[in-house]
């Protein structure tokens, strides 16, 4: 082999060596990339509790101008309703089955899902062999109450009667493609890591048709806090993210200890959510991030109600001890015989008192329990010792 031959040979494993230390850098970075803007990170904390396997909220009926005749994808949380609103959600003459991804705490619901689609629905060819399949595997479905449970036979009654439903509105072939199409995520509403990834992947596959079904999670959150969670914050954030076309919410009734109103909205509003939700009264500043509660303003304002109140009655009362002791000595001097000492007060004490009563309290409390008696007079307040 000649000198000329050695140095083509050397120079194509130089070539060779190059192009495979680029694959890797390629593909390293590629996937890195690829875990940082679509891999979804596993949920460090979760729920194992029951699943509302139908769902309680009221029926809603979604208006025609926001429903969508391309493919959409319709996040949600919970059970078999959410069948029912993706199907709406699509337009009468659209022949796109609507995706749907559940996002859920509770590590149930996720298993459910999985029961429903493999044990239900893949090997049925008819919505009489669903309920065969429900029949058979009720005892294996994640989420159900316990076989001894007197709520098991009636919450296996609701799956069936929901599923012949939804087959009769959307015929069975559509309702077992949108089976197929449930993707279910353990994972929290709160979390903004999430929600970013599951933007990064509807625009990867041209998913831009966004739906949202939060239930009432968001209620839930405020539920039986005194001042707005920070989390409802954060979830308002996460939901804007996807830049949804239509969203959907419900309340939670304490009268009744579930939902009563549901909500069909095309724009995410706070602040119309926390009027109509009873979510307590909040302003959301996007660009500088400030929640403000109307009860912590309340509670502050209370605060200062109460403190000025005890202020005014210890002025009074000094007044008044004042007035009794100047009486004593002067009597005692004999300077004072039959006539009662009157000290005029120089600050309208009644219309300070008036002005700081708080809700709670009455002005009989302000009396001392009658240790003086009030004249008016159209400046002062003159305050008699008895």
């Amino acid at each position: 082999m000649s000198r000329s031959d050695q140095n083509i040979d050397s120079s194509n494993v130089v070539d060779i060596v190059s192009n495979n230390a680029a694959l890797k850098i390629q593909t390293a970075v590629r996937g890195y990339l690829a875990k940082k803007n679509y891999k979804i990170n596993p949920l460090e904390k979760i729920i194992t509790e029951h699943v509302f396997c139908v769902g309680n909220d009221p029926i809603i009926q979604i208006p025609s101008k926001l429903k969508s005749d391309r493919q959409i994808v319709l996040v949600a949380t919970s059970g078999l309703r959410v069948l029912d609103i993706a199907g709406q959600f699509c337009a009468s003459n659209t022949t796109y089955t609507p995706k749907i991804c559940i996002v859920d705490i509770n590590t149930n619901v996720k298993l459910f899902w999985l029961g429903i689609k493999e044990k239900i629905f893949e090997k049925a060819k008819s919505i009489e062999d669903v309920i065969k399949n429900i029949n058979d595997n009720q005892y294996q479905l994640c989420g159900l109450p316990s076989r001894f449970s007197p709520h098991h036979n009636s919450e296996i009654s609701a799956i069936i009667e929901a599923l012949k439903k939804y087959s009769l509105e959307f015929g069975f072939d559509r309702l077992k493609k949108m089976v197929a199409n449930v993707v279910a995520i353990t994972h929290d509403w709160t979390d903004p890591d999430l929600f970013l990834k599951l933007k990064n992947i509807f625009n990867k596959i041209g998913l831009n048709d966004v739906y949202i079904y939060p239930s009432n999670i968001i209620t839930c959150i405020d539920a039986g806090r005194f001042d707005a969670d920070p989390r409802i914050n954060q979830m308002f954030k996460n939901i804007m993210i996807l830049n949804p076309r239509v969203s959907i919410y419900s309340n939670i009734q304490p009268e009744l200890g579930m939902p009563s109103l549901m909500i069909c909205s095309s724009v995410v509003d706070p602040k119309f959510l926390a009027k109509y939700l009873g979510i307590k009264e909040i302003m959301y500043d996007l660009s500088k991030q400030k929640w403000k509660s109307r009860h912590f303003c309340e509670a502050f304002r209370w605060m200062f109600e109460i403190l000025i109140m005890i202020l005014v009655n210890s002025i009074t009362v000094f007044f008044h001890n004042m007035c009794v002791f100047l009486q004593n000595v002067f009597h005692k001097i004999g300077q004072v015989s039959k006539y009662s000492l009157s000290v005029t007060i120089p600050i309208h004490m009644q219309a300070i008192r008036d002005q700081f009563t708080p809700r709670f309290f009455t002005n009989a409390r302000y009396d001392q329990c009658g240790l003086m008696k009030k004249t008016d007079d159209e400046r002062y307040s003159r305050y008699q010792v008895v």
